[in-house]
């Protein structure tokens, strides 16, 4: 009994494993679920079409965020001063 038991999920298993590589398995995109939700939270209507070039610019935004962030200041720094014109 035991050993049908692991034969089962050895098939199981491999069975898994081809589908993720043949592409029919995918992963959920993160980004993509985070441009749904936004759509969703500001009920944006946004046309199927731009759907992709809506998703690019915030992967474009989220990494000039991240070099910002990475960016490394000295304790001293202070803020420039607002100029008026």
């Amino acid at each position: 009994m035991a050993h049908k038991l692991k034969s089962a999920k050895r098939k199981k298993g491999r069975t898994v494993r081809a589908l993720s590589r043949s592409g029919r398995v995918k992963k959920p995109d993160p980004l993509a679920a985070l441009v749904d939700a936004g759509v969703a939270t500001l009920a944006l209507p946004i046309d199927m079409a731009w759907r992709a070039s809506v998703q690019r610019n915030l992967q474009i935004i989220l990494q000039h965020a991240e070099r910002v962030d990475q960016f490394q200041l000295a304790d001293d720094v202070e803020p420039a001063p607002v100029f008026r014109a």
